[in-house]
């Protein structure tokens, strides 16, 4: 880094907010999400606009639904289950290949010592994608792992709830397989988003696994504060995203003012959870280059 890099919470705090707001990250992320979910959405779109948009009682079903159009909308839903399969397919494919390029551009701002223009942003994204596709590869199968494990868990919970006389023992182990498989899906994270901290500070190293295990030892020796960072920074983002959800969710239904509100509302939310990832990355970049200036 040009700059000197932040060492205490404070520091660090401040820096990873700073590039989290930066508003070509922010609108960066926040396209790159709409694209997927508007692939997923239009098939059920077409299929309820069929059903609702030339019904005589459309003004009155905008308003309520009852039980018979809603069992009517779910077979007609079932019915082009093909065709919603494939959106949602497109929409997780084109995450996919979207997510590698918002991950290398996070970490190109965060090690920036000024905000990215456009073009470079986009060329910095670019050149970090290989290496977090390829750790993003990883990451599927660390994921994958770990759900094993989850529902491992689950089944000897479940297998001993068979066996537990009391309704509380039973409940005791399911909400330890819980507790269990929370704990497995959170290190894993933060053991992926580790190593994508080791790629940027180690930017000529192109091995993820090599990246993912230096970041596993970043968190043995500073666990706490990369706990801290990752956990602190994804509770208040998910609590913005949900606040303003929330709001969204309690507009009235009614004219073209309230839709495009609330279809900003949501993006704002969707621009929420993008500024926590960003931040919590940044966190974790910090962290791992001033270890490794350090001389550990």
């Amino acid at each position: 880094m040009t700059t000197s890099t932040p060492v205490t919470r404070a520091a660090i705090t401040r820096h990873a907010v700073r590039v989290a707001l930066q508003w070509r990250l922010l609108l960066l992320w926040t396209a790159a999400m709409l694209l997927p979910a508007a692939l997923m959405a239009w098939p059920f779109w077409a299929t309820l606009a069929g059903q609702l948009d030339k019904s005589l009682y459309a003004a009155q079903w905008a308003q309520q639904l009852d039980a018979i159009v809603l069992a009517d909308l779910g077979s007609k839903l079932a019915d082009n289950a093909p065709a919603l399969l494939a959106g949602g397919l497109s929409a997780l494919l084109l995450t996919l290949l979207v997510s590698p390029l918002l991950n290398g551009a996070i970490v190109a701002a965060a090690r920036a010592p000024a905000p990215l223009k456009w073009v470079p942003l986009l060329q910095k994204g670019l050149h970090h994608y290989g290496r977090m596709l390829r750790l993003w590869v990883w990451a599927v199968l660390l994921l994958a792992a770990a759900g094993a494990i989850a529902s491992g868990a689950f089944h000897l919970a479940g297998n001993y709830a068979d066996k537990a006389i009391l309704e509380s023992d039973a409940k005791l182990a399911s909400r330890a397989a819980m507790l269990v498989s929370g704990l497995v899906l959170l290190l894993v994270h933060l053991s992926l988003e580790a190593g994508r901290a080791q790629l940027a500070v180690y930017p000529g190293r192109t091995s993820a696994l090599k990246a993912w295990w230096r970041g596993c030892k970043t968190i043995k020796s500073r666990f706490l504060p990369m706990l801290g960072f990752y956990v602190g920074l994804s509770l208040l983002g998910a609590l913005v995203a949900l606040a303003i959800t929330a709001l969204r969710i309690a507009l009235p239904q009614l004219g073209a003012f309230w839709l495009v509100l609330g279809v900003l509302l949501a993006q704002t939310a969707i621009a929420a959870i993008g500024w926590m990832r960003i931040a919590r990355l940044t966190a974790l970049v910090d962290i791992a280059q001033a270890r490794r200036e350090s001389g550990l």
